[in-house]
């Protein structure tokens, strides 16, 4: 029997409205996400995987509470979000928290390391000045950094340990679901290793479950235990990694994993599809991908 959502999305979209902003608003809009359900299990990796413009990011910042949903619902542990009281609305925001992709981006430069990783706790809780010192030098050492990192700037670290400090900060409130929106493409191949490695360690120390964003599908496979596919929006497949990456049945699924490299010595033959990726403003009925299927 399989376990309880952690959390559940009930078939959530997301719009944009189209235009200039006026008296008569546009009456375009921009469907980001279309009718997603999905539900990952505590413990898990879901892979989110599609190519850029699918809507996967939109899903995370969903999920992650930075965008609300137009329609559908979210179910956290069985509870409608918009049903929440503010307790429990903070135990979630809490709970979820986010992993961006490009970290110089998301941290803030005119603070030292040890302020934006502390800052969490020192909104979140009441815990002393010393206790808080304590907590983020014990936090670099879990994401591999020592405490001398605390007085350093954003600017000062490479990429990588950049990374490793917005992982750091995500992770001081105890945080149960983490969103890691493309982590590691904006990383050298040698550090993309070492992260990946790095989350997989803390998933097992932390019993984390992740949301894990990418649109490389090898990354993806390395890191999740079920996965799901995006296109024009729509979620068009998803089950066990190896049972989709072995046994794929959507035709889009089986075009992106023609496309992965292998070392094989006869390459599988890869799918070329025909014709452009239809307009978000006016997508096609049905299938999202019927126009381009083979």
């Amino acid at each position: 029997m399989s376990s309880p959502s952690l959390l559940e999305l009930q078939a959530v979209s997301k719009e944009y409205p189209v235009g200039k902003e006026g008296l008569l608003p546009s009456r375009q809009k921009i469907r980001a996400v279309d009718r997603i359900s999905l539900a990952i299990r505590p413990g898990e990796v879901f892979g989110l995987v599609g190519e850029s413009g699918c809507g996967k990011t939109t899903v995370g910042h969903i999920i992650a509470g930075l965008l609300k949903p137009t329609e559908g619902k979210i179910l956290y542990e069985g509870i409608n979000t918009a049903e929440m009281n503010a307790t429990e609305q903070k135990a979630m925001r809490e709970d979820i928290q986010i992993v961006f992709q490009d970290p110089y981006a998301s941290l803030n430069p005119k603070h030292k390391i040890g302020w934006i990783i502390e800052e969490p706790i020192r909104i979140h809780t009441h815990l002393d000045a010393a206790e808080r010192k304590r907590q983020v030098a014990a936090m670099l050492e879990t994401v591999g950094l020592d405490a001398s990192y605390a007085q350093r700037y954003p600017h000062a670290l490479s990429g990588g340990q950049r990374q490793r400090v917005s992982i750091a900060a995500a992770l001081m409130l105890n945080s149960r679901l983490l969103v890691a929106d493309e982590v590691v493409s904006a990383l050298d191949v040698s550090i993309q290793a070492q992260i990946l490695n790095l989350l997989k360690n803390l998933q097992k120390e932390k019993q984390l479950t992740y949301l894990f964003i990418s649109h490389d599908l090898n990354v993806v496979q390395y890191m999740s235990d079920r996965i799901g596919v995006m296109y024009l929006g729509a979620l068009v497949e998803y089950g066990p990694v190896n049972d989709v990456y072995n046994d794929p049945r959507h035709p889009y699924t089986r075009a992106l994993l023609s496309a992965i490299p292998t070392l094989e010595d006869r390459p599988r033959e890869q799918i070329r599809l025909k014709g452009e990726v239809p307009s978000l403003l006016a997508p096609p009925s049905g299938c999202p991908f019927h126009t381009r299927c083979p």
